[in-house]
């Protein structure tokens, strides 16, 4: 999964073609994304790197420099699956300290 940062003039401003936001194998999808209140992002997306889809999560700096580990950090991988569908509602909310509550 990739994600690009575009100006307000439009300008590109992550590397071309997206900058990895998790290459990890399996899917990644159903990405939700806040702003991180620096400029940058939290993205959070259902993922089946282990299981039937677990919950993981990325924050990316305005520079396009990712901060926590390389394919996410796991946010629920309790059995089962976990996902993001508007019967669940799960949904992705700034904690004012440049990180996020999920739910």
């Amino acid at each position: 999964m990739y994600a690009q940062r575009v100006d307000a003039e439009g300008y590109l401003r992550w590397p071309e073609g997206g900058l990895p936001v998790s290459i990890a194998p399996g899917s990644q999808i159903e990405p939700k994304m806040i702003s991180d209140g620096s400029g940058g992002a939290i993205i959070v997306w259902q993922d089946t790197r282990n299981d039937e889809g677990d919950i993981y999560a990325q924050r990316v700096k305005r520079t396009g420099e990712i901060v926590w580990d390389e394919d996410g950090v796991p946010v629920c991988t309790a059995p089962g699956v976990q996902g993001f569908s508007p019967l669940t509602s799960q949904s992705i909310t700034t904690d004012g300290r440049g990180g996020a509550i999920i739910k």
